[in-house]
């Protein structure tokens, strides 16, 4: 399996694996601004996703200027609901034709990102595809100027986007962008991206875990299984009776067998954080080294005990009954 197309089943796994419901809005970064129970139209764009030989590129658009609304913006392909459509998917993939002469019949669904409300009260609804390779551009002057392609790894970095602010109205608004070369991609586009780019942030962190994270019950405190807690005090305190009774034949695996489990609990603890395992393994190495007086302190005291002869008190009433 070619790169491009594991990175397409990713997405398309990120996709249906998404349950969340969060709609996001022109309005996200200004709460005070937003309207009460605004009448909202739908509409549905398409974000197209074509494989190059550099690898994955999203189609935009930059819209006409002659457009009484946007005009001269970065935006997907897309539109509000025709009476025709039967599916928000059948809107998308209409606008598309219309505007960048994209055949449904070249277009494969990947999933749906959730809604996005507009300040100019559109609830959009983003349908990801797969653009077959052939797929060649044609622009519809009156509703398009311009089409071009960006890397799927700009959306997929959230580095490379940027919060402004600009006064409109009287009030001081703030907006999601994402500059490109010659392109200032912002606003409803800009938010679509960087919510996408959320989605895949999750599931590759997701995907990153551990079998030990599948069933892990952290809470916010940061605290871990309580299985594993209780197995690595199990294996600590197991060794103090087994050293008592066996003495030397088990004491020089004592230090050593205590060292591995506490790496392996540091790693287990680290490794998704860091999603290294080497420096999940030095996280481990570290929780060893502030637990290691605490174990020297037990053997210390398992010593003097044996020495005091208390030991030989224990044993023999063991030996009464064997």
């Amino acid at each position: 399996m070619s790169k491009d197309l594991f990175n397409i089943n990713r997405i398309k796994s990120a996709l249906d694996q998404y349950i969340g419901d969060k709609i996001t809005s022109d309005f996200d970064l200004n709460k005070d601004l937003s309207p009460v129970k605004p009448k909202l139209r739908d509409a549905a764009v398409l974000i197209p996703i074509i494989i190059r030989p550099d690898g994955l590129n999203i189609i935009l658009t930059k819209r006409s200027n002659n457009l009484q609304h946007h005009p001269g913006q970065i935006a997907f392909p897309g539109g509000k609901v025709d009476g025709l459509d039967n599916s928000l998917i059948d809107t998308a993939l209409r606008e598309a034709h219309e505007e960048i002469g994209l055949m449904q019949k070249n277009v494969e669904i990947l999933g749906l990102l959730p809604k996005h409300e507009t300040i100019t009260n559109f609830k959009v609804t983003p349908v990801v595809g797969l653009v077959d390779s052939s797929y060649q551009p044609r622009i519809e002057p009156g509703e398009v100027d311009e089409i071009f392609e960006v890397p799927f790894t700009s959306i997929t970095n959230s580095k490379n986007f940027q919060i402004n602010y600009r006064v409109w109205g009287k009030h001081k608004r703030g907006y999601y962008s994402m500059p490109y070369g010659p392109y200032y991609i912002w606003g409803a586009t800009a938010r679509i991206m960087r919510m996408f780019c959320d989605i895949l942030d999750e599931f590759n962190e997701s995907s990153a875990r551990t079998p030990l994270d599948s069933i892990n019950t952290e809470g916010a405190d940061g605290a871990y299984p309580a299985w594993i807690s209780f197995l690595v005090l199990a294996g600590i305190f197991a060794f103090i009776p087994l050293t008592v009774l066996y003495g030397r034949s088990i004491a020089p695996w004592i230090m050593p067998g205590l060292m591995v489990s506490l790496l392996g609990f540091g790693v287990a603890r680290k490794v998704r954080v860091y999603e290294s395992f080497v420096e999940g393994a030095k996280e481990g190495f570290l929780v060893a080294l502030r637990i290691i007086p605490y174990l020297v302190a037990i053997l210390v005291a398992v010593g003097m005990f044996r020495a005091s002869g208390a030991m030989a008190m224990l044993i023999s009433p063991i030996a009464v009954f064997t």
